[in-house]
């Protein structure tokens, strides 16, 4: 999540190995593994610096 650090942008990070409650979650919100991410209400999975910039309204 550097591009989010690089640009001080606040995020939650979740461990689904270790937390149940975070991994149930993610199944029910369609996540099949990570990342996975939600961004203003985009559900976003995997990773793409373009489609992450976007979400953020970055250039």
């Amino acid at each position: 999540m550097a591009l989010l650090r690089a640009n001080n942008i606040e995020f939650t990070e979740y461990d689904i190995d270790k937390d149940r409650a975070a991994a149930v979650r993610l199944r029910s919100l369609g996540g099949r593994g990570v990342p996975f991410a939600i961004i203003n209400g985009q559900v976003i999975r995997g990773y793409s610096a373009e489609v992450y910039k976007r979400a953020l309204g970055l250039k």
